[in-house]
């Protein structure tokens, strides 16, 4: 078991004899084989047996392409060899080839927040072995996080953590977002969008979506501003909390100094519009690309769900084209899927639709439903399997999944990108709970690992794999102790799978946030 005097914060300056003792504690974790694990050699042999090349008498840059056939481990035990081989262990084309590897090997992969061209070997052997202790921390039976810090920041209505760990969310009632940069020595806030509702109020609440642009060099996200509430008087004020709009979208880049170095985020309101007069409190909503989805009231017309895009809307618009699809519940949670189809859950059924089938129309102050019923591509029936909740869409080369929970299990859909004609999702029960009521509804799912917080303090951390890539010997969930208090229960938790960082805050006034490292390595 690794003891907690084994966990080290990694520089450029660290001796070597630190490096050597965290290779020798992640080996320990680990079953992989490792050709070096038996000697320690500056030799290697060719094909034919007979040929022994000293490795310092190589080239550097033979050496290097020698050394790029090896793992990070290996790099790392190498180094403590000789002062030659030490050097050359640092050659920044190794690192980048193993970056790329890492990040090529998962169906959902990490992000860089800069074109790897700006970074120095050492960023890149750093970041690396981030994301690796991190896979090592979510398995590591140690009772405790690596590293534990608290913050203060405004009470928060909704908090998120920006894929990669780095830059935290926070988002108050009255919809002033603030980001926190996680890494920096001093974390303070920084206002990113000033405040989009005068006051708060009891009937309504800002709910706020992040999407990540996966294909910018350069970090950036968009974020889909809503103000849900419960249906309204028609007669009644429609905006009785002195709200901008009812849909906000704004786009988020991180700014660069003159040493194309990351320092901050900056926000820029792409689209600001109103719902019409002819719907009422908007229950659930989705946002994906130029796409938002949501389900709301038609007076005398009962529950429907909505499909527009936002990049179609002139500023200030009141009246825009959208797609009105069938009847929904009250209980229905959406998500839009790649390809203009919307998964549409309850508590039965998961219905699967192509909206782009769906005229549009244009929305009035006299709105009804006029549009017949669409067919679902596929309605699968789960029953006891949905409680409820399902995470985001994550989308890969192929497929989008979505994970959804029940009281004691974790189940996984996979759906094809092009998915033929009454082709049904895959579905995969990925990992039971270690007890009643584990999986609650405030639990966080991502792509390969969960995070609830119990009312214990007790964080825990699933690890669910499909069968065709299990990792045999891998515990498939432990349980680590905060040292902080909360006096309610915990909202969800804000996580990063990538970097092993959570989040942690509850459903009280505090201002206080808890920030948990579960990877071995972290920055400083």
């Amino acid at each position: 078991m690794l003891q907690s005097n084994s966990i080290l914060r990694l520089s450029e300056n660290d001796t070597h004899s630190n490096i050597l003792a965290l290779y020798l504690s992640l080996s320990d974790q680990t079953s992989s084989h490792n050709p070096l694990d038996c000697h320690i050699s500056t030799q290697f042999e060719a094909t034919n047996d007979k040929i022994r090349v000293e490795l310092t008498t190589l080239p550097a840059e033979l050496l290097t392409e020698v050394l790029k056939l090896l793992t990070w481990k290996d790099i790392l035990y190498l180094r403590m060899t000789c002062k030659y081989l030490s050097e050359v262990t640092r050659t920044r084309a190794i690192w980048a080839h193993l970056i790329d590897e890492y990040i090529t090997s998962k169906p959902y992969p990490p992000l860089l927040e800069r074109p790897i061209d700006m970074y120095t070997s050492g960023e890149l052997e750093h970041q690396l072995l981030v994301w690796t202790s991190a896979d090592l921390g979510w398995v590591t039976d140690d009772g405790h996080a690596a590293r534990e810090r608290s913050i203060l920041a405004e009470t928060p209505e909704f908090v998120h953590l920006i894929k990669g760990g780095r830059w935290l969310l926070v988002t108050t009632d009255i919809g002033a977002v603030t980001y926190y940069d996680l890494d920096a020595d001093n974390i303070t806030g920084v206002l990113l969008i000033p405040a989009q509702v005068h006051k708060p109020h009891p009937s309504y609440k800002i709910k706020m979506i992040v999407e990540i642009d996966t294909k910018s060099p350069v970090l950036s996200f968009k974020i889909g501003f809503f103000i849900i509430g419960v249906p309204i008087p028609q007669d009644s004020n429609p905006h009785p909390t002195g709200s901008k709009a009812m849909f906000q979208v704004w786009d988020v880049t991180l700014v660069l100094d003159d040493s194309r170095n990351g320092i901050g985020l900056s926000a820029t309101e792409l689209a600001v519009f109103d719902r019409p007069s002819a719907i009422r409190g908007i229950l659930e909503f989705s946002f994906l690309g130029p796409a938002i989805a949501f389900i709301a009231l038609i007076p005398r017309h009962g529950l429907y769900t909505f499909v527009l895009e936002w990049t179609q809307v002139v500023e200030d618009a009141s009246k825009y084209y959208w797609r009105i699809l069938n009847h929904a519940s009250s209980s229905s949670l959406i998500q839009l899927l790649p390809e203009k189809r919307i998964l549409v859950a309850s508590s039965d059924y998961v219905k699967l639709f192509d909206y782009s089938l769906v005229k549009e129309t244009l929305c009035t102050a006299q709105q009804s439903p006029h549009s017949p019923t669409l067919d679902p591509i596929w309605k699968p029936y789960i029953g006891h399997l949905f409680s409820g909740y399902m995470s985001m869409c994550f989308s890969t080369s192929d497929a989008t999944r979505i994970n959804f929970v029940s009281n004691r299990h974790i189940h996984s859909m996979v759906i094809r990108n092009a998915s033929l004609p009454d082709e049904v999702p895959s579905l995969f029960h990925l990992v039971n709970a270690p007890g009643n009521g584990f999986f609650i509804s405030e639990s966080f799912l991502g792509f390969a690992r969960s995070v609830a917080v119990d009312f214990d303090q007790d964080v825990w951390l699933v690890r669910y794999n499909f069968p065709d890539d299990e990792s045999p010997g891998l515990l498939k969930y432990v349980r680590k102790h905060l040292k902080h208090t909360f006096l309610a229960m915990c909202r969800c938790p804000a996580v990063d799978e990538d970097s092993g960082r959570v989040v942690v805050s509850d459903y009280s006034e505090s201002r206080e946030l808890v920030i948990a490292d579960f990877a071995l390595i972290f920055t400083p």
